[in-house]
């Protein structure tokens, strides 16, 4: 089959959920469900070796990606789940973790799941997010509020784990990674287990927590509704920042790249 890509050195696609793909909040934007159900053709036609492999790169866990692509076809290669803490088939249910997801990091993100109170409590504006498999996020109550404020004195507060235990701002919410592992080194595991090269990747995101994983990609975007700070940082790498926003705004970006991608 032909790949139908006028850019072969992009081999994968990997695009971000929430913020990037899906709004976390106000009306859904014009187009959504047309370029939703383009969106999951691509995914389709990737499925078939009709087009370059699509997947998720996100900080979701499996059950909340699972819910949250219902409505796509599901793609047939990895997915880089949880920041990086295991590659995903979302088609297969087959699992690889990361290298560095060891019974120790267990059971420190267990100690600091069973302290997190303490940060809701000194910081009532944030909120734990905890189905996670391991890793935590502080997620805020209040949308006003500035979450890198926050990233100082939460390392503070879990100063003896602080070569075990990374704290990352997104325009999100606040996650407590283990250290060594982020969107970045989840690419490079999906890269060495798929046998592409990170400049042979597309990585569509929306916050600095796709840093990672765009400072190795050779092809980046972000939609018309992305942080302020990753338009800044995908354009002074020579991405694309897209006039759209979302699902829409991700369609675009894979046409700027891709422009063969319309053709059915």
């Amino acid at each position: 089959m032909v790949i139908l890509s006028t850019d072969p050195s992009i081999r994968y696609i990997l695009v971000d959920l929430d913020g990037t793909t899906f709004p976390t909040e106000g009306p859904l934007p014009e187009g959504f469900h047309e370029n939703l159900s383009t969106f999951s053709g691509l995914i389709e036609r990737a499925n078939r070796g009709e087009f370059p492999k699509i997947g998720f790169c996100t900080g979701r866990e499996l059950n909340y990606v699972e819910g949250a692509t219902r409505t796509l076809t599901l793609p047939d290669g990895w997915s880089v789940l949880e920041n990086g803490l295991f590659i995903y088939n979302l088609a297969t249910g087959v699992r690889i973790n990361h290298p560095l997801l060891t019974p120790e990091a267990k059971t420190v993100f267990q100690n600091i799941r069973d302290r997190i109170w303490v940060v809701t409590y000194r910081f009532p504006d944030l909120e734990a997010y905890l189905k996670k498999e391991v890793h935590i996020a502080l997620e805020r109550r209040n949308r006003w509020i500035n979450l890198a404020e926050y990233v100082a004195p939460i390392q503070e507060m879990f100063i003896e784990f602080k070569k075990q235990m990374d704290v990352v701002c997104s325009g999100h919410a606040i996650d407590l990674l283990v250290n060594g592992i982020n969107k970045g080194s989840g690419l490079q595991e999906l890269c060495d287990w798929s046998g592409v090269s990170p400049k042979e990747v597309l990585i569509i995101g929306d916050s600095p927590n796709d840093f990672p994983a765009m400072d190795l990609a050779g092809s980046i975007g972000c939609p018309s509704n992305a942080d302020e700070k990753c338009k800044e940082f995908v354009r002074n790498k020579g991405g694309h920042v897209s006039l759209l926003p979302y699902v829409v705004g991700v369609v675009d970006i894979i046409k700027h790249y891709l422009p063969n991608a319309g053709q059915a």
